[in-house]
């Protein structure tokens, strides 16, 4: 980042100093409108013949002073020849405004970009404070990849300031809500101002963007489970079995087998049974009832537009399929568990300065970020839908 300083002046650093230049470079400059631009004259030198006072350049204190002929700041407190500074009061002399100077003006070239631009943390040189107009030209980017944080920011006592955008302030994009039904994140917003002095001047060119972030869309929700289903295992028992008698399994069992050889048995009278039959073999289907396979996750909400997503998708991620339903080692099955649902598709997120989106099957949308959110402060410029996407809230 090579954010640049420069003044109007120093002025009269060598030479004589004469009251109509004083009035010519004090009551008459105007600031540039640009950073690449300079200084001009309201009325042209030429024509402003009207006498200045020495108490018109008395260094103005007064922070209710919006427009300072003489400005209070560093330089013009510390200037002048054998001088500590202008004078503030009846004790003026004009070897006190050598290297004095009538604007401060700080700079973010347009080949830069910058994110979270701290605007009250650059190099102010102790003036912030201090009656002298102050401008910051944005002509380069800042973005923000944090929904809590602006892509550029004021936070301090000012007076006097003016912040000149012909460049561009991206939110940043909210995430997309998480998969089964996460709420979206909120946009970033773009300019954040809050000025504990005098209102701060926020001026939009016809170039310049305010661009709140888009909120995330919701998570897709969790597919359903697949219905449940009946399997069954055997249970197996033996049963006795007697003299020509095949032993009996009782109630809810079969026999699959036994029951054959041959060994010797009781003789009872006259003749005795030879043969003696093995113990049955008895078996049962043992039910239980099994889950169906489980539901896919749902898919990840779209991230909404900023300066995170310049150009990528804002579409949700697409769920994932269900499990298949089984009987998870069971000999057979009566009712096939079912198949689980496919997951959700999750929800798009926004666009600029727009909430991400929801539905039945999704988590909660992440709202907008705002393109100014402003503590103390006026816009003005153009603003029109190519330079604003996002809504502007004051107090």
């Amino acid at each position: 980042m090579a954010v640049s300083v420069s003044k109007a002046g120093p002025y009269f650093s060598s030479g004589q100093i004469k009251f109509s230049d004083l009035r010519t470079y004090f009551r008459s400059l105007v600031r540039k409108a640009s950073s690449g631009g300079s200084e001009t004259f309201s009325p042209e030198p030429a024509t402003d013949t009207a006498a200045i006072s020495t108490s018109e350049l008395l260094r103005n204190t007064d922070s209710s002073e919006t427009n300072p002929t003489v400005p209070d700041c560093t330089e013009n407190r510390t200037c002048g020849v054998l001088e500590d500074g202008i004078s503030s009061d009846n004790n003026l002399k004009l070897s006190q405004f050598r290297n004095s100077i009538k604007y401060y003006y700080v700079t973010l070239p347009s080949d830069d970009t910058v994110t979270n631009f701290d605007i009250d943390a650059q190099s102010w040189n102790e003036n912030l404070d201090k009656t002298i107009n102050k401008i910051m030209f944005i002509d380069g980017t800042c973005g923000s990849s944090t929904s809590g944080a602006a892509a550029a920011s004021f936070d301090a006592e000012s007076y006097n300031l003016t912040i000149d955008i012909t460049g561009n302030l991206y939110g940043s994009g909210g995430a997309g809500g998480a998969i089964n039904g996460g709420t979206g994140s909120n946009g970033g917003n773009a300019l954040s101002i809050t000025s504990t002095g005098n209102s701060v001047s926020v001026v939009l060119r016809s170039s310049g963007k305010l661009y709140g972030g888009g909120g995330g869309g919701g998570g897709g929700n969790k597919g359903a489970q697949g219905g449940n289903g009946t399997c069954y295992d055997w249970g197996y028992k033996g049963a006795s079995s007697g003299c020509e008698w095949c032993g009996g399994c009782g109630d809810g069992w079969e026999r699959y087998g036994g029951c054959e050889g041959s060994h010797g048995c009781a003789c009872f009278g006259p003749w005795c049974r030879k043969t003696q039959l093995k113990d049955a073999k008895c078996r049962k289907k043992n039910h239980e009832s099994k889950s169906g396979g489980a539901g896919g996750n749902g898919g990840v909400g779209g991230t909404g537009r900023g300066y995170n997503n310049l150009e990528g998708s804002l579409r949700g991620v697409d769920g994932v399929a269900g499990a298949g339903g089984n009987c998870d080692g069971k000999d057979g099955t009566i009712t096939t568990p079912g198949t689980g649902q496919t997951g959700k598709t999750g929800a798009d997120g926004g666009d600029w300065g727009a909430p991400g989106f929801e539905n039945d099957n999704t988590g909660r949308l992440g709202n907008a970020g705002l393109a100014l959110k402003c503590t103390n402060c006026t816009l003005t410029g153009t603003l029109a839908a190519q330079t604003i996407k996002g809504e502007r809230v004051f107090s």
